[in-house]
């Protein structure tokens, strides 16, 4: 008798899956040296579930619901969770299980669970440095693969299982594209030299116009502009108190700059309220 049919048998014996209505989500990690890290939430819905591996399982942990729940090993690739008081029911806990090398010598990668679960997510997290082997027959319907930035995450839902089973082969990626030559590094440089160059030619047509329109003041002009400059907007006898300049004078010299478009003015009340117009 082969070691799959051993494993449908066992799961046949020790659950009646027909009744079964559960959810189950794994978060399991394959760690450098391939073996596995499970970390199992379960929404029970009956009394008891199994679960069924088609690798040998050991240092099994209940870690939410021990009060309510009790976790054991069967057969070494099995798990059976049984509730303490069906009152209790539906009930949500969550497992911890690890597991032998569960990729071989080839780096084939197998995964089965036997038990009926109204919703089932796995999410895979793979070695660094490893990928899935891309060929369109070992790839399973309705898998998602991302990244948490260091490795490749295989994520997969299905909804109203009986069994699942999912398998791959992983390779080694031969060279890793180090950071500051990634595309979003790249992407993020070109960004910036763009923005300095953009930011190099306003300053450099800026002051060209600024020496455009300084060339032609006479020095009491400039003068008014150099504190305009400092102090944008400035009210007009603020501007006669800092210039020292007669209020005709300064009169005379913001409509020349109101007329050039330098300036404009806004009356509020007695007062007269200067906006330089370029930022020069």
């Amino acid at each position: 008798m082969n070691k799959l049919a051993k494993i449908v048998i066992i799961a046949i014996l020790i659950l009646p899956l027909a009744l079964s209505n559960n959810i189950i989500s794994i978060d399991q990690y394959i760690t450098e040296d391939l073996k596995t890290i499970n970390n199992i939430t379960i929404t029970l819905k009956e009394k008891d579930i199994s679960m069924v591996f088609n690798k040998e399982l050991y240092n099994l942990k209940i870690l939410e619901g021990s009060d309510k729940v009790n976790c054991n090993l069967f057969e070494k690739n099995s798990i059976i969770c049984e509730v303490l008081n069906i009152s209790d029911l539906p009930i949500s806990f969550k497992i911890s299980v690890e597991t032998d090398k569960i990729v071989d010598e080839k780096n084939r990668y197998e995964f089965k669970l036997l038990t009926k679960a109204e919703r089932f997510y796995i999410s895979i997290f793979l070695p660094i440095g490893y990928a899935v082997k891309e060929e369109k027959e070992e790839i399973a319907e309705n898998i998602t693969f991302l990244s948490d930035g260091k490795r490749i995450i295989l994520f997969v839902r299905k909804n109203n299982i009986t069994t699942f089973e999912l398998s791959f082969t992983l390779k080694k990626i031969e060279k890793i594209i180090p950071l500051p030559y990634s595309i979003i590094t790249i992407i993020v440089i070109a960004s910036l030299i763009i923005i300095a160059i953009l930011y190099l030619y306003y300053k450099i047509k800026l002051e060209k116009e600024r020496k455009k329109i300084i060339e032609v003041l006479d020095i009491n002009e400039r003068k008014v502009l150099e504190i305009l400059m400092k102090n944008n907007p400035i009210n007009q006898k603020k501007l006669v108190e800092l210039t020292q300049l007669s209020k005709a004078k300064i009169s005379k010299i913001i409509s020349s700059f109101k007329q050039r478009g330098i300036v404009s003015v806004e009356k509020r009340g007695r007062n007269n309220i200067i906006y330089l117009n370029k930022k020069l």
